[in-house]
């Protein structure tokens, strides 16, 4: 089993986070560690996952704080905005039993057809490469 970490300041795609990882891999844990915000804590609390409040502007606070409330061996660490495809959340599962680390590739995706939006998001996913 493998528990996913969500870091998260402000950011209500962290809703949408969920809800992919709960229709993905729905007996995956999951763990949110974000930053004050009563409105979106409240909605997080709402989908039954465990939940952190961390200061903000510390990422080391955030990840460590929420890595405390992981009780598997295996995590995945991501942010508010990422969304999991189908079988991702289980291939990355399996490769953890192979590897110590596993990092896998991130493709970023514009919602809009902006000229300026969707190179971005190439260069994003060029540089994660």
């Amino acid at each position: 089993m493998i528990t996913v970490l969500i870091r998260c300041s402000d950011d209500y795609r962290v809703l949408d986070c969920i809800s992919s990882i709960k229709l993905t891999s729905p007996h995956s844990p999951v763990v949110v560690s974000m930053t004050p915000n009563k409105k979106l804590q409240n909605a997080v609390v709402k989908t039954g996952v465990n939940l952190c409040i961390v200061p903000r502007h510390n990422a080391a606070i955030t990840n460590n704080k929420g890595l405390k409330l992981v009780k598997t061996k295996k995590v995945i660490v991501t942010d508010a905005d990422t969304v999991f495809e189908n079988g991702t959340i289980s291939l990355l599962n399996k490769a953890l039993e192979n590897y110590d680390v596993v990092k896998p590739r991130l493709i970023f995706r514009s919602e809009t057809n902006s000229p300026y939006l969707s190179p971005v998001a190439n260069l994003r996913t060029f540089f994660n490469d």
